[in-house]
């Protein structure tokens, strides 16, 4: 993409943003700038930083590992699935999609794989907070938010011993009240996945989520050697689909 198409915005002053020095650093007209990290990566953070508590690396690393294994790769197939039809929608032939709470981005490559060369026409949100304000400002008219949830009896098989936290009540009711003045619902639909996973595989599962802030390595490790060969787990999933209120 082009410098001076670039979507993106300076979180000090609102200027555009532009590379320079090799597209390994993002600098305004005011003169702010940003550095990639040796990921690849530009951190927009600035003041006191977020209300919400970082994951470690070690989770972030579970997570990756767990992922690689494509223990969920029907969930990242459906959800670019229903990206896809926005993003053949999109202006000038450019899409683009904002990944919220994007992790190792592991669901935004599907995506991309699926339809988005050049890859805001899509938000997606998986298993990360949500903010309806700012994704109904960035999403063209016309765009998607598609946001997966656990359902009731999500990881039943593993929870409990491994000590992730459970499901909300009411949450699907509360997904929708916390959009309702910014979205409406355009569709959601199930997905079911039997999984077959290895002690290291459970032990990543419980480590990567939001329970990996609270839980005891230790405990984990021990749970990890007293776990059989192979161990039958459901993930049961709800995608649902929205677009903003104009």
């Amino acid at each position: 993409m082009p410098a001076a198409d670039l979507p993106l915005l300076c979180p000090v002053c609102r200027q555009g943003l532009r590379f320079t020095g090799g597209a390994r650093t993002l600098v305004c007209g005011a003169g702010h700038s940003f550095d990639a990290a040796r990921q690849g990566y530009f951190n927009f953070l600035v003041g006191k930083g977020t209300v919400f508590e970082a994951d470690s690396a070690e989770m972030v690393a579970a997570r990756f590992d767990f992922l690689s294994a494509g223990h969920y790769q029907p969930l990242a197939d459906a959800v670019a699935g229903l990206a896809t039809p926005a993003l053949r929608e999109a202006p000038a032939g450019r899409p683009l999609v904002l990944d919220a709470g994007t992790g190792t981005g592991h669901y935004l490559r599907a995506v991309r794989d699926r339809a988005a060369e050049n890859a805001v026409d899509v938000v997606t949100v998986v298993f990360a907070p949500r903010n309806a304000p700012e994704f109904a400002r960035v999403l063209r008219p016309g765009g998607r938010l598609v946001v997966v949830t656990p359902r009731p009896g999500h990881l039943a098989e593993v929870a409990g011993p491994a000590g992730m936290l459970g499901i909300e009540p009411a949450k699907d009711e509360r997904l929708a009240a916390s959009l309702g003045q910014h979205f409406a619902p355009v569709a959601a639909s199930d997905l079911d996945l039997a999984l077959t996973l290895g002690p290291r595989d459970v032990a990543n599962l419980a480590y990567m989520g939001p329970a990996g802030h609270h839980l005891d390595r230790a405990a984990l490790v021990a749970l990890e050697a007293a776990l059989p060969e192979r161990t039958s787990v459901s993930a049961r999933f709800r995608i649902s689909v929205f677009q903003p209120i104009r």
